[in-house]
């Protein structure tokens, strides 16, 4: 009948679509929250400290991630409602240094 065999047919056993997926509580999943280092500036959009920060054509420094969100849905600023003229995102390489500087002080001061 072609179920529970292994002729590779359609219909023939299929441990890895009838296993019971693990409830999520189960697994172990990384924190996705940026751990707060002190005195480095927050996403206007998130709340959350700035990991990868990208200026916007507005000129204001936004978390990559979230404003790469924001502009899937929308040409305007999020702090000034104005259209943006382009939605390319460049690194803030001068704040990107400073969190890398600050996460490597917060790593060394807890050891």
């Amino acid at each position: 009948d072609g179920v529970g065999n292994s002729s590779g047919r359609m219909g023939g056993h299929n441990d890895i679509l009838d296993s019971k997926p693990r409830a999520i509580s189960q697994v172990a999943l990384p924190t996705l929250e940026p751990e707060a280092l002190p005195n480095m500036p927050a996403c206007p959009i998130t709340g959350f400290p700035m990991i990868d920060p990208v200026v916007a054509a507005d000129g204001h420094t936004y978390e990559r991630g979230a404003i790469a969100r924001w502009l899937t849905t929308s040409n305007k600023s999020p702090m000034t409602g104005s259209i943006l003229p382009h939605k390319n995102l460049v690194t803030n390489y001068g704040l990107l240094s400073s969190v890398e500087d600050a996460a490597r002080a917060s790593k060394n001061n807890t050891r």
